[in-house]
């Protein structure tokens, strides 16, 4: 989750994945990618403490909240990302982003190899 916060805190990390990468839709990608991360219903009560912080838990809720905003209230298909980035909900995402980004890497990204 951090990893996507980071990319999706940032309109620029966003514009250089979509130049890296131009056959991809990377608002189509901030969709997908957090979707792929969260319990089918609803992230709420999925995060149990001692894994992660009350704190952390909430966040996680907040963001999906204004995630679902985005996804349920954003035309189908989703526009391309310089139109995107203009709407206020797309910069309240990103705002929520920051914020989780922010909380989540106080504690930091685990090591990919060691087992948890």
């Amino acid at each position: 989750m951090i990893e996507y916060w980071e990319w999706v805190s940032d309109p620029d990390a966003q514009r250089d994945y979509q130049d890296r990468v131009p056959y991809v839709s990377v608002s189509n990608e901030a969709i997908n990618q957090w979707e792929d991360w969260q319990p089918y219903k609803s992230p709420h009560g999925q995060y149990p403490l001692p894994i992660y912080t009350n704190e952390e838990a909430l966040m996680i809720g907040r963001f999906h909240e204004v995630w679902n905003g985005v996804a349920e209230n954003t035309l189908d298909p989703i526009p391309p990302l310089e139109e995107l980035a203009k709407l206020s909900q797309w910069q309240r995402l990103v705002r929520e982003a920051h914020a989780a980004y922010q909380l989540f890497m106080k504690r930091g990204k685990f090591d990919e190899n060691e087992p948890l």
